[in-house]
């Protein structure tokens, strides 16, 4: 019912439907009001059309519509003015596309908001990464990409291991500053297509679209000598215990994805820490790298 309400969801479309709807329903307006007298008035109606595209397809075509609307009014009022002058409807019409301009105005403005409210909600305020939210939503999307692409993709999940130690030495400010630095060189050494999410304390999650067995090794190990350096400058006692998981069958679910990469994790964290556990879900390669036993 859910999937259904967001479908039909007039301020939930795609530019080409709510262009086209809000076309439909614009005519339909302009039919009802003239068949009707001037004594029902349904330029409120109009703004139907106006709220459509001011909101799915921004403020040009907000005016658009909105100047649209105005010149059928006119039109129509030409065609059955009850004015005593025709100055009066022009006085009338005017103010009628004001309101509608300032009705485009303050949606394309509330929009804006709600854009970056809704982005402000994915993102983890301390290091800038994508947040847990973000990262499953992401997640949920790049799935349904790849599944109808038939394309690869993988799955990065990181610990910082002894960070606890970090804020018990050097305090909190310091742990805040290595996780914004675990952030930051992640996506520095990761493609622009790829996803880094910060999903809970200082555990991390890296989406890696397109990426079967060679390519994720590569980018993995490359990331994991970058982390080590940034740690090493710090003299911060932190290396990192990641598990892999390249998917050439797309599980159905977010929580499948989500599980296996962190029991992946969670291997390396039980067979000493600081290394990389690789899994391949679809064929019968199977590998690892770094410290693990």
């Amino acid at each position: 019912m859910t999937d259904l309400f967001r479908k039909i969801n007039i301020f939930s479309l795609s530019r080409p439907t709510a262009l086209i709807v809000a076309t439909i329903v614009l005519a339909a307006v302009v039919t009802a009001d003239y068949i009707t007298t001037f004594e029902l008035s349904l330029s409120a109606f109009y703004l139907l059309g106006i709220l459509m595209v001011s909101w799915n397809c921004g403020w040009r075509w907000g005016i658009a519509f909105a100047v649209i609307s105005f010149m059928a009014q006119l039109e129509l009022g030409f065609a059955d003015n009850p004015y005593s002058e025709p100055f009066y409807l022009y006085v009338a019409i005017a103010n009628t596309l004001i309101a509608y301009l300032l009705v485009v105005g303050l949606t394309v403005q509330l929009r804006n908001l709600y854009d970056r409210e809704r982005s402000t909600a994915r993102v983890d305020s301390l290091t800038g990464a994508v947040n847990y939210l973000g990262f499953q939503e992401l997640l949920e999307r790049e799935m349904a990409r790849h599944r109808r692409q038939r394309q690869p993709f993988s799955i990065a999940y990181i610990d910082c291991d002894n960070f606890k130690e970090v804020n018990d030495r050097f305090g909190h400010s310091t742990g805040d500053r290595l996780l914004q630095s675990v952030a930051a060189t992640s996506r520095s050494a990761l493609r622009k297509t790829d996803i880094v999410a910060r999903i809970g304390g200082d555990e991390f999650a890296m989406v890696l679209g397109a990426t079967g067995q060679p390519v994720v090794m590569h980018i993995v190990e490359k990331m994991r000598r970058a982390l080590d350096l940034a740690m090493q400058d710090q003299h911060w006692p932190v290396t990192f215990s990641i598990g892999v998981a390249v998917f050439d069958v797309i599980p159905e679910t977010v929580d499948q994805v989500v599980s296996v990469s962190d029991r992946l994790m969670y291997e390396v964290k039980n067979s000493g820490k600081n290394g990389i556990a690789y899994r391949n879900f679809g064929n019968r390669w199977v590998g690892g790298s770094g410290d693990i036993s």
